[in-house]
């Protein structure tokens, strides 16, 4: 009988032994993960919590955490690069400005058409940046439902008459040709935007007539092609102008941003904008279609 008590008592005391030496262990593993992740901010936004020391009841809420960090980082990277843009591309119009300005006061004679001029710029540039911020973060997307469901071929003319008094005012044409019957989901602000910009650029660096085709490629995915008569240019020089800030003409009008946004729209919902092959400029736009059709609105 004493004999076995002191067996008990000898496996009492490894298994008190083993369970502090697993304790210390494992809050060892999770005081090493908390140590690094408070070093996680500003000046290491890439670093993450390590996976491989820690227990395994604690990995699902480290993966969680890591998931919002990445969530975390780049929304972090999106403000700092907007906050970069906007600093570097508005310093030289409110320069111009401030010279006009002081012109004015000197001479007492202020030129308000080309103060007018340089505030419409200012204004242009600022709406671009902020509607480049929103397509980086990815829009102001909806929840999916029949009830944002909406004809592609809708979306065409609603942007098409956004932009006909300025075709018109410069007696200018723009060519209509839709396919009925396609519809994307979640998508119609965003879409129409893209193609304004789209029509937008066309306007103001196009040549002659413009043309808007909406064809279905396949089931899943249409085809919206913008094109006008100026020369054509090739796959990889038409991919200098998707990029931020570009100006094929640097003393042309705008900022630079048009088709960069365009690009990005696309990107985020699935989609994407290319330079078309053929014999004058041309820009399609590749966009995924709603997979079912039945209850859509149409076009």
């Amino acid at each position: 009988m004493a004999g076995s008590s002191v067996v008990i008592a000898i496996l009492a005391a490894i298994s008190l032994v083993s369970i502090i030496f697993l304790a210390r262990w494992m809050l060892g593993s999770v005081r090493r993960a908390a140590d690094l992740a408070s070093t996680i901010g500003a000046a290491h936004p890439d670093r993450r919590i390590p996976l491989r020391e820690l227990p395994e009841e604690i990995v699902p809420l480290a993966i969680s955490a890591n998931q919002a960090l990445d969530r975390l980082s780049s929304a972090y990277e999106i403000e700092r690069r907007f906050t970069a843009d906007a600093a570097h591309e508005l310093r030289t119009p409110l320069a111009v400005l401030d010279l006009r300005l002081q012109k004015a006061r000197a001479e007492q004679s202020p030129d308000w058409s080309a103060i007018a001029r340089d505030m419409e710029q200012m204004r242009h540039l600022i709406e671009q940046l902020l509607a480049l911020a929103r397509a980086d973060q990815g829009g102001d997307r909806r929840p999916h439902g029949p009830e944002a469901r909406v004809g592609l071929a809708r979306i065409v003319r609603e942007a098409v008459a956004d932009m006909l008094p300025a075709y018109e005012a410069a007696s200018r044409t723009i060519d209509v040709a839709v396919a009925e019957g396609l519809v994307v989901e979640d998508a119609h602000r965003q879409l129409r935007q893209a193609l304004r910009n789209l029509l937008d650029n066309a306007f103001h660096h196009g040549r002659g007539r413009v043309s808007v085709c909406l064809t279905s490629r396949d089931e899943r995915t249409a085809i919206l092609r913008v094109s006008d008569e100026g020369p054509a240019v090739s796959q990889d020089v038409g991919d200098v102008l998707f990029e931020r800030f570009h100006k094929g003409v640097q003393n042309s009008p705008g900022s630079g941003l048009g088709l960069a946004i365009v690009r990005r729209i696309l990107r985020n919902l699935g989609g994407d904008a290319r330079i078309a092959t053929g014999p004058t400029f041309a820009i399609e736009l590749i966009v995924p279609l709603a997979v079912t059709e039945a209850d859509a609105v149409r076009g």
